[in-house]
């Protein structure tokens, strides 16, 4: 059995229910959630707004039902910015500015 450190087990304290349940919405794949949206609207370019709204948008319906959400902090942090996450809510930042396989993700600009 492995020991946390006390940081860490109070990080884990505080993104879990109060029976010690961890439900962490995964809002951070940026690569496969643009795909999903190319699928969905053929033909219509994916950009920064287009892919930082759908992401406000789910932080929104998901947040509240979730003891953690995980953001990338590309998109993501525009749903933090615009109140998205509950303050009950814990939160959780990838440090990633990278896609996974490699190409530079970054805001126009």
């Amino acid at each position: 059995m492995r020991v946390l450190s006390p940081g860490k087990l109070r990080g884990m304290g505080q993104i879990a229910s109060p029976r010690g349940i961890i439900t962490v919405t995964a809002i951070d794949h940026r690569g496969s959630l643009e795909a999903m949206l190319k699928r969905a609207m053929p033909g219509r370019p994916i950009g920064f707004a287009e892919m930082a709204s759908e992401k406000l948008r789910i932080t929104r319906a998901l947040a509240p039902r979730s003891t953690a959400v995980l953001l990338d902090p590309l998109h993501g942090v525009h749903a933090l910015s615009h109140g998205a996450v509950p303050g009950t809510v814990g939160l959780i930042m990838c440090l990633e500015e990278f896609g996974y396989e490699g190409q530079a993700e970054r805001p126009p600009g």
